[in-house]
C-alpha cells in the first residue's frame, strides 16, 4: 500500500496555508511513514502507523510545529484491539 496526503501544520512560525506531505508504504511487516515539510523530510519505520506517528510528531516538534489530525494528538491512543489487528 501507497498512499500520499497532505495535512495542514500548527503551531509556532506555521504560516495559516502550511502543510506537509505525508507518504505511508506498508511493507505487510513494518510500516513506512515519511513527511516531507518546509524542505527537510522526517522518517520513521515502526510496527504500525500509529508509532509511526508518534515518531513524526517529535520530529516535527523540533520545530515547534503539530500535525492537525487526530492521530497527532497527545491524548489519542488505539484500543487493543484494533492494535491486534493482523
Amino acid at each position: 500500500m501507497d498512499q500520499e496526503r497532505t495535512v495542514f501544520l500548527i503551531g509556532a512560525g506555521a504560516r495559516d496555508d502550511e502543510r506537509a506531505v505525508f507518504s505511508l508504504h506498508d511493507t505487510g511487516t513494518i510500516c513506512i511513514l515519511k513527511c516531507s515539510y518546509r524542505g527537510k523530510l522526517i522518517k520513521a519505520e515502526e510496527e504500525d502507523f500509529f508509532e509511526a506517528i508518534f515518531q513524526i510528531r517529535q520530529g516535527l516538534e523540533v520545530d515547534g510545529l503539530l500535525p492537525f489530525c487526530y492521530g497527532a494528538s497527545l491524548n489519542v491512543y488505539p484500543e487493543n484491539t484494533v492494535m491486534e489487528m493482523d
